[in-house]
């Protein structure tokens, strides 16, 4: 029979709003320590304008409002590699900011997040419980005039992998959990951890699974930094970036570094760089036999703390 193996670091934060969504982290750099974060919070800033026009799946031909802006395209889908990840997309003959609202099952839409100014969006739509479908609406703001709704959409979350172990949340009757995500590394044990199957995964308060990612390679370290980007491994070679909101990722082969290997730790550093711990074999020559007198040369392996720069420039 598998097993499975969890490392889990819990995620908290605070968040403010004021017009616009800010997200606020302290993320303490501590090896193999407690990790705070908030992938990102939605919140209220007033009543929604939405209409009860029942939300048709895909897009989205908004009729021209009064104001002289016209929404070409609102459309949303699911991300091929996550299930309960989506993109919104919305497009415009000119700039505005564009405020995203999204409610589940027939829940009133709140704001999830705002945008700046242009006229082609990409929004990432993540926190989302699988197999469910939810309304998307989108506000547009050109500082103008009125900001205006367009009519909803639909989006529908598929199933989780099939291979993903069920989850359960069990807490202390006095004790809830705390509010955000939390973000661990699974790896499958037959008898020994498989190198082709691990995933990371976050859930919310309430132990859904809203966030993952299959990693072929057994990711030993983890870290979020204050831009919500996971730091982790993959295998002992590859140290590895992953951007949920912006949906890319960055591998950095630590052949190609010219170093062994990137193992137990991965962090971001305030200066976009990141610090890797890897390991270096070295010939310690001097040591002399006692009884025979003759000089002797070890091979030790150690660890080396490595960091670089935003261009992957060593520091």
């Amino acid at each position: 029979m598998a097993s499975v193996l969890l490392f889990v670091l819990p995620i908290s934060a605070q968040t403010s709003c004021a017009n616009h969504q800010r997200l606020h982290t302290s993320l303490p750099m501590k090896i193999l320590t407690t990790l705070s974060l908030l992938l990102l919070v939605s919140c209220t800033d007033g009543k929604s304008n939405s209409n009860d026009t029942a939300a048709e799946p895909g897009s989205n031909d908004t009729a021209e409002p009064a104001a002289d802006i016209k929404v070409t395209a609102f459309t949303a889908e699911i991300n091929p590699d996550c299930s309960v990840c989506g993109t919104a997309t919305v497009e415009m003959d000119k700039a505005a900011s564009v405020t995203l609202l999204v409610g589940k099952n027939g829940e009133a839409p709140t704001p999830w997040v705002q945008t700046a100014s242009a006229s082609t969006h990409q929004i990432p739509v993540l926190q989302l419980h699988a197999d469910s479908t939810y309304e998307l609406i989108a506000r547009i703001d050109d500082g103008t005039d009125t900001p205006f709704d367009t009519d909803p959409i639909a989006l529908t979350t598929g199933a989780l992998p099939d291979d993903l172990p069920p989850m359960e949340l069990v807490t202390n009757e006095d004790l809830a959990t705390q509010p955000g995500l939390t973000i661990f590394v699974v790896a499958r044990w037959t008898p020994i951890a498989e190198d082709d199957w691990n995933y990371l995964v976050a859930v919310d308060e309430q132990g859904e699974v809203v966030w993952y990612r299959f990693i072929e390679g057994l990711g030993i370290g983890l870290h979020v930094d204050e831009q919500s980007r996971i730091y982790s491994t993959e295998t002992a070679l590859t140290a590895l970036r992953i951007d949920p909101f912006g949906q890319t990722s960055t591998e950095w082969n630590m052949a190609d570094l010219g170093y062994d290997t990137a193992h137990h730790e991965v962090l971001g550093l305030p200066d976009d760089g990141m610090a890797i711990m890897s390991s270096e074999l070295r010939t310690v020559p001097g040591w002399v036999d006692e009884t025979t007198g003759i000089e002797l040369d070890f091979d030790v392996v150690g660890d080396l703390l490595l960091t670089f720069d935003a261009s992957g420039e060593k520091t």
